[in-house]
């Protein structure tokens, strides 16, 4: 009885399956379309460079100071070493802090590009939502993210549906 009940379940779920309309976006693609997109990427190109330059003088400073080091070593005294060895080490946890204040995961930038990007891909989304519901479809997946689509039907794909959605031609 146990085992009837099971496989009719599977045939209800086999039938509901293939009623859904499934689709698929190529979410890159839509994305490389925005101009709204493209001008994130040079802001946030823009504020990587002049954040690295800063990290680069700062790192020049610090060689010059470890090079001033190394050709005074011999004069100095063993406090005097010991003094300008730690004022090194302190230069370089800075530098390295700053780094990860500026490129770290929780860093400026990170926090920039997410600030940029979330509205832009929630409006995406939301297109994304729109389609997919006037079309009736079930699922949408995306191309473009690694998901493990072998192949897909190019009738299926909504990216410039999705594009149109939100005014690119």
């Amino acid at each position: 009885m146990k085992k009837l009940m099971l496989i009719a379940a599977l045939l209800m779920n086999a039938g509901l399956a293939s009623a859904q309309k499934y689709a698929y976006v190529d979410m890159e693609y839509i994305f490389n379309k925005l101009p709204a997109y493209k001008d994130a990427e040079k802001q946030i190109e823009a504020l990587t460079t002049q954040l690295q330059n800063q990290l680069d003088q700062e790192h020049a400073k610090l060689q010059q100071l470890y090079s001033d080091y190394q050709n005074e070593a011999a004069r100095l005294t063993p406090d005097q070493k010991r003094q300008r060895e730690d004022q090194i080490i302190e230069r370089e946890q800075q530098y390295k802090e700053q780094q990860r204040l500026y490129f770290g995961p929780e860093g400026h930038v990170a926090k920039h590009r997410e600030a940029l990007f979330a509205p832009i891909r929630k409006q995406v989304n939301d297109a994304v939502a729109k389609v997919a519901v006037a079309g009736g479809y079930a699922f949408v997946l995306d191309k473009s993210g690694g998901a493990p689509i072998v192949y897909a039907n190019p009738q299926y794909d909504l990216s410039s549906q999705v594009l149109q959605q939100l005014g690119i031609k």
